[in-house]
């Protein structure tokens, strides 16, 4: 089961009401096979329809193992450039929709699959 601290969560859905109504995007430092740290990508892009990085602008970091945005509406389902995204970075994927809470959170794998998480102290 993908495992993720209660800061590293709280800390990416904070990011994601501050830049309401424009999506957010920050990625997750995995440790010792729990995700416990957001790391902002130098950069990022927060539009009202798309949030993104460049890749080239991310030092060469093999613990960063999982992405997650927000939707500013109330769907956390992926689109179809979020499945692509997907299928090229990363191995995990967390989308965020309103009102922004772990409730309004899913996990997805690499093919866009829905995946169980854990939220651990």
């Amino acid at each position: 089961m993908l495992r993720i601290t209660r800061v590293a969560l709280e800390s990416a859905l904070e990011g994601a009401r501050n830049v309401h109504p424009n999506e957010f995007i920050g990625l997750f430092r995995e440790r010792q096979h729990v995700l416990e740290e957001l790391i902002l990508a130098p950069l990022a892009e927060y539009g009202r329809h798309h949030s993104g990085f460049q890749l080239y602008h991310l030092a060469a970091d093999p613990s960063l193992t999982a992405s997650f945005h927000s939707h500013p509406g109330y769907s956390a389902r992926p689109s179809h450039a979020d499945l692509r995204f997907f299928s090229l970075h990363f191995q995990h994927h967390f989308i965020s929709c309103l009102p922004y809470t772990a409730k309004s959170t899913r996990a997805y794998d690499k093919n866009g699959n829905a995946i169980p998480f854990e939220i651990i102290e």
